[in-house]
């Protein structure tokens, strides 16, 4: 076998190929920290957004290797919603209780997600049992949105689930975004 062919050299091309391609996802937030969609920008600050990219780019460009290439995309938003079922304490008032869970969601989803980042189903049965008055968190759903004002990009949640239902794993170049907690935030009593 010629030396140049074998194996470890093709590996090192393909790694090093791997390594000059430099990816940069960058979110848009508005100023109550909720994302923002192409769709909402008005030209102008559209305009300056693209200025943006370019200043990026250009800084980039002063650190990079001769063959790297430098892409900078838009990661996709994917929203979802979350439905959850708690027993409330039997001293407790029951409607109390429900507004303070979703008032407690709403707190805990405030702050938007990373880019990549899963969604830990296990942090909102821990926020809902926190809350008091709640007893036990029976059930917590996390679903897609989309459409209409949600953004159009899904996943299958079920099929981006972990074995043991704790977390949905995310694609690296989306991210969650719970957009309307008021609405998209719902829950019951038993």
């Amino acid at each position: 076998m010629i030396k140049k062919y074998n194996t470890k050299y093709i590996n090192e091309r393909i790694e090093a190929k791997l390594i000059s391609k430099i990816t940069y996802y960058r979110n848009k937030i508005n100023e109550d920290f909720q994302l923002r969609h192409k769709a909402e920008y008005p030209e102008l600050h559209y305009m300056s957004l693209k200025a943006n990219i370019r200043n990026l780019k250009t800084w980039i460009n002063q650190y990079r290797m001769i063959n790297d290439t430098v892409d900078i995309l838009d990661p996709y938003i994917l929203n979802f919603g979350v439905e959850f079922v708690v027993k409330p304490l039997k001293m407790a008032d029951k409607f109390v209780v429900l507004e303070n869970c979703t008032d407690a969601l709403r707190k805990h989803f405030s702050q938007p997600l990373f880019i990549g980042e899963a969604l830990y189903i296990s942090d909102i049965y821990e926020v809902l049992k926190n809350v008091t008055g709640v007893l036990d968190v029976i059930k917590v759903k996390v679903y897609t949105k989309s459409g209409g004002s949600y953004s159009t990009a899904a996943i299958n949640i079920q099929e981006n689930i972990s074995p043991d239902g704790s977390y949905v794993s995310v694609p690296k170049n989306a991210i969650m975004e719970l957009k309307y907690p008021d609405v998209d935030i719902t829950g019951k009593i038993r």
